[in-house]
């Protein structure tokens, strides 16, 4: 076979490829870019263009095997019309010799879209979300211009002006603001009202967060267990700063081949599992916290707690205290600053601790329900619900600490059958398979998408010589329907089996492309005896 017709077949083939990824990329591109778009413009047309730059690779995975369907169809259609196919059969060039260029750019384009299935299209899905996030205090801004929420994840805030500060913008100060925090199912877990509240933005290593602080504040914050307990302070701050979405706490989708395989070797590096190591670590820490609190004052039934605000002293009485909870005949003496004491007689206490991230016990809240405060005194009064913040227990109790180390955890857990903690490693557990499975599927999904290039090719140079005598148009719908449904295959089996089950999902992923090579086969059959 010259190599003079190899250059002229592929170059007038290449020229419409070209083209037609050109276009479709470029449409697919704006299409992703319609949802940030109209979302009340909150981002600029500047920040809009970059969003598209960046929306343009990914879309690369999608536009390329359809623009090489459609443009090596149309290349051999046109040369099976003008009899140049049988003109090169009848010099003695098989079929086998005519397609073997197309083959060889069929392997190279699946060998390009595995290249950036793997580690290319992943970070640029990734800076897709960026691109939105990176300018928060410009979104945080017109969202609260435009009088309407801001919502950056689990996160929500409302304001009624807002102002940006700090030497490189990085403080956004909020004037009568609402801050929420929701969970899952959009439920609040904390909210807080205030005055005025300053916002701080930290960047550290690619990660950024948010350190809120209030005035004036009122803090209701969710305690698991249907209820909540609520707060003021005239100066406040959130003990945990929020983190917001970045480059390096992602989603699998966004996570290149690399970093799958190292957040399987590493399950802590992946934010749900680390969230749920936290929780873990904290309620192991709690328990353990608790059976020495317990420990102690079950043998005196009595214990001395010193609040660090204006350290007056409250020592609580009962028959014995269980997870944090008084049991029996309730009494608390409170001791003033000044040396006054009272009596404070509820009928139910607890204590509620305040954990810091690393999961230490810093301080402790004694919530008390239905009290008579003052007991026998003139002013003696009843108090449905009364909370005494920040104390500190003036005993030697022991503060443990544990690490992330996830066989450590699960190890000191297994012995605990009741609480939160069997519920809390079953979390872990679920976590860490679904790491396994995203990590499975998202690798071999790739791998699936990558492999349906050359089978494109095939397919479409191989019906377009079959079909000389349809139009160019109608011989590529036997081509684009059934790489529309191996496309579609291919997605649906990775979601399958990132719903763990392994077997039925990848038979779903590759059963388009093994469709597609039984059409190839079959169309190749029909093209050698005709």
């Amino acid at each position: 076979m010259p190599w003079r017709l190899y250059r002229y077949m592929l170059l007038d083939m290449l020229r419409q490829f070209a083209l037609t990824a050109a276009v479709l990329v470029v449409v697919i591109a704006f299409g992703a870019a319609i949802k940030p778009l109209s979302n009340d413009s909150l981002i600029s047309p500047l920040d809009a263009a970059i969003f598209v730059g960046y929306a343009m690779i990914p879309m690369l995975q999608f536009a390329l095997p359809f623009a090489a369907a459609f443009a090596v169809t149309l290349t051999f259609h046109r040369l099976s019309q003008d009899n140049e196919i049988i003109a090169m059969a009848v010099a003695g060039q098989s079929y086998t010799r005519i397609l073997a260029p197309f083959a060889a750019l069929g392997l190279s384009l699946t060998i390009l879209l595995g290249v950036l299935t793997q580690w290319v299209i992943p970070s640029f899905i990734g800076k897709m979300a960026e691109s939105l996030a990176a300018d928060m205090p410009r979104m945080l801004t017109r969202s609260i211009q435009q009088h309407a929420p801001f919502v950056q994840g689990d996160l929500v805030i409302w304001a009624e002006r807002v102002f940006l500060g700090g030497e490189y913008g990085d403080r956004i100060v909020l004037d009568r603001a609402a801050v929420a925090k929701v969970n899952s199912q959009n439920r609040p877990e904390m909210y807080l009202t205030s005055s005025a509240t300053s916002i701080d933005i930290d960047k550290k290593n690619k990660e950024s967060s948010l350190h809120i602080r209030s005035m004036n504040t009122v803090q209701w914050t969710d305690d698991g267990g249907g209820a909540g307990s609520t707060r003021g302070a005239l100066d406040s701050k959130l003990t945990h700063a929020i983190g917001m979405h970045s480059e390096t706490n992602r989603r699998p989708a966004t996570m290149t081949r690399s970093e799958l395989l190292h957040a399987e070797e590493n399950p802590a590096l992946y934010p749900p599992v680390r969230k749920a190591v936290e929780y873990l670590r904290d309620q192991i820490i709690l328990q353990e916290y608790w059976n020495s609190l317990s420990a102690y004052f079950n043998t005196k039934n009595e214990m001395r707690f010193i609040s660090s605000i204006n350290n007056q002293h409250f020592n609580v009485k009962a028959n014995r205290v269980t997870n944090g909870k008084f049991r029996g005949k309730i009494e608390v003496d409170l001791t003033r600053r000044s040396g006054e004491t009272s009596l404070l007689i509820p009928q139910t206490a607890r204590l509620k601790p305040d954990q810091a991230e690393d999961g230490t016990i810093t301080s402790l809240t004694l919530l008390l329900g239905e009290v008579r405060v003052g007991v026998g005194e003139i002013g003696e009064n009843r108090r449905t619900e009364l909370q005494i913040q920040a104390l500190h227990v003036d005993a030697d109790i022991a503060i443990p600490t544990i690490g992330n180390n996830i066989p450590e955890l699960l190890s000191r857990a297994s012995d605990i059958e009741k609480g939160s903690i069997p519920n809390a490693v079953k979390r872990l557990l679920v976590h860490l398979q679904n790491l396994q499975e995203q990590v499975i599927s998202r690798i071999n999904q790739r791998w699936a998408m990558s492999a349906s290039a050359v089978l494109i090719v095939l397919l479409g140079s191989i019906t377009a010589i079959r079909f000389r005598n349809k139009t160019a148009l109608g011989t590529f719908t036997r081509v684009f329907f059934p790489t529309v449904v191996a496309v579609i295959l291919v997605f649906a089996g990775g979601q399958i089996v990132r719903d763990g089950r392994m077997a039925f999902g990848f038979t779903i992923m590759w059963s388009g492309n093994i469709g597609m090579l039984i059409l190839i086969l079959f169309s190749w059959k029909k093209l050698r005896i005709h």
